[in-house]
């Protein structure tokens, strides 16, 4: 239930964003700005070692003056587990891969050709995929979905840092959910 109240809270403030949109029409920084970003996430969760920590490189375009999607890859590792009658647990590695959508909110509020601070919404859709043996445990594609902000700061005119903070759902751990970190460099150019 609370998945759903969450997508059409999602649903909502994006129309609500596309009609001011449409509505004050303006020049903007991120409209048709590529902008790459690589980051690195590390594992959160104090019970569990070892750590299953990610990196992420993403490419993004802006396609509407507040706008941006994109995707991203990358990987992490994890713990795989053999079933029954064998027992035992070995390190793993899995790609990850998904897409992720951006609302900026700045150029609601600044009317600027270039700015050096973004501030928006974030959200990701993708999965990984374990290359598990049938006596293993994860095999095959696990979904997950990211929901939450991010904020960057470019010192130099195209290269700045960023941060992504959220709720992640990690379907690879049987749906176990938490806040994650994301920070890393960023660049941008049109």
């Amino acid at each position: 239930m609370k998945t759903k109240k969450n997508a059409l809270l999602i649903i909502v403030v994006f129309g609500l964003l596309l009609v001011q949109q449409f509505a004050f029409s303006q020049t903007s920084y991120i409209k048709n700005r590529w902008n790459f970003q690589a980051g690195y996430i590390p594992d959160s969760r104090k019970d569990v070692s070892p750590k299953a920590n990610q990196f992420r490189a993403s490419a993004n375009y802006g396609i509407l003056n507040f706008l941006e999607i994109g995707a991203y890859l990358g990987g992490s590792n994890y713990l795989q587990f053999s079933r029954p009658p064998q027992t035992g647990i070995r390190d793993a590695y899995a790609p990850v891969y998904g897409i992720n959508v951006n609302a900026h909110l700045l150029p609601f509020l600044v009317k600027k050709e270039d700015f050096r601070f973004d501030l928006y919404l974030a959200t990701k859709f993708g999965g990984y995929y374990c290359s598990g043996k049938e006596t293993e445990y994860f095999q095959g594609a696990y979904w997950q979905y990211f929901i939450g902000g991010g904020v960057a700061f470019y010192p130099f005119d195209h290269l700045g840092l960023f941060a992504e903070y959220g709720y992640e759902n990690k379907a690879i751990y049987n749906g176990i959910s938490h806040n994650i970190l994301q920070v890393g460099v960023s660049l941008k150019f049109k």
